[in-house]
């Protein structure tokens, strides 16, 4: 692990050699030959970075003792929530599998974060409930999200009715503001009241009748809109501009939302990807919080049984307690039978042999905690 910020040159003589990148602090690299020391003196190792699979020559040390690497476990992540492995380095590629909290990955190239993405994004109200909020209008695969409707919006509480006439017809129901209709015809005037009328279906409820558009004073009950836009896949409606910012609600197929803003474009920075492997399978995965530094130190945080084999069902083998340290001699596995997370472990104490359950019932509660690294 690079622990100085040094250049990867790429020959074995630093006189001759060009520069094949700059390693930053914390980056990975992987040897590749043994160290051997060069006519300065310096002690140089040829290695590949996992960031970007660079190879090259790195100095250990510089001539006055600076030191440049260290030697580090290989780096593994544990989940604390699920993940998804992908087939190519972009987030939309195909799915390999699903990685469960307490399941443990293996990195083998990354952290590469993606192009920055532009997504156009919109304030709006949803019409159901009046919440306004913020949407995008396509999703990452580019498929809009929204599309236009030409629909008439009451803006006033009125009345739908049986008829073109108000004195002559019944009242169908109330209609609120808000609500959206499509129009069945066109406006025709009620001459005996000077009420500018049309015929509608209420999309709420497919119920027909009549409708006021304007009052014979000029008052405004229901007009027609192109700020309307109908959802066409469940989304978010968020608080803020930006994507990711808390979520009011979720936005329902085939629900009305009115922009009341012309859309502006968002310019998101790309996600850290990396290439991991996790029980024989490979894969791409978005790094995040809930990806921590893996070690085999597990220390027990309650009371859970230690059986003689993978299945929750075994023979138990023993108890483990509270604040016990165990050490785990495979990766966690997934056990399709239980739902279960578990993990092979010996026991510090007395070294027993077993297997003990990580993750339970869809829900991560944690009966052994790895360690952070820098612990052990």
């Amino acid at each position: 692990r690079c622990i100085r910020e040094i250049s990867m040159t790429s020959d074995f003589e630093v006189k001759t050699a060009k520069t094949v990148k700059k390693l930053i602090v914390g980056e990975y690299v992987k040897v590749l030959e043994p160290a051997k020391n060069d006519e300065q003196g310096m002690m140089r190792v040829r290695c590949q970075a996992l960031s970007d699979l660079s190879e090259g020559w790195v100095s250990l040390k510089g001539s006055q003792g600076t030191s440049f690497l260290e030697r580090c476990a290989k780096p593994f992540l544990s989940c604390r929530e699920e993940l998804l492995l992908h087939a190519e380095f972009e987030g939309t590629s195909p799915e390999v599998r699903k990685l469960w909290p307490g399941q443990v990955v293996e990195v083998l190239e990354g952290p590469r974060r993606e192009a920055a993405t532009e997504c156009l994004r919109v304030r709006g109200k949803a019409l159901k409930d009046g919440k306004i909020g913020y949407i995008a209008l396509k999703d990452a695969a580019g498929n809009d999200i929204v599309e236009p409707i030409k629909v008439l919006v009451c803006r006033l509480s009125t009345t739908l009715t049986t008829a073109l006439d108000v004195s002559a017809s019944k009242t169908v129901r109330k209609v609120e503001a808000g609500e959206v209709f499509e129009a069945l015809d066109e406006a025709q005037e009620d001459e005996k009241r000077k009420l500018s009328r049309v015929k509608v279906r209420t999309r709420r409820d497919a119920k027909e009748g009549w409708v006021t558009l304007k009052g014979n004073s000029g008052t405004c009950f229901v007009e027609e809109s192109d700020q309307l836009q109908v959802v066409k896949k469940t989304t978010p409606l968020e608080s803020q501009f930006r994507s990711g910012s808390s979520t009011l609600r979720l936005l329902e197929e085939n629900e009305v939302f009115e922009m009341l803003e012309a859309p502006k474009t968002e310019t998101k920075e790309g996600e850290q990807r990396m290439r991991g492997r996790s029980d024989k399978s490979e894969g791409w995965f978005t790094f995040s919080k809930f990806l921590t530094p893996w070690s085999p130190r597990y220390r027990c945080l309650r009371s859970i049984d230690l059986t003689e084999s993978l299945s929750a069902s075994s023979n138990v083998v023993r108890q483990l307690v509270s604040g016990e340290v165990v050490e785990a001699l495979e990766l966690p596995s997934y056990d399709e039978a239980s739902g279960l997370v578990r993990v092979r472990v010996r026991t510090e104490k007395d070294n027993m042999l077993g297997f003990a359950t990580l993750r339970e019932s869809q829900v991560y509660l944690e009966a052994l905690a790895p360690e952070k690294p820098a612990d052990r």
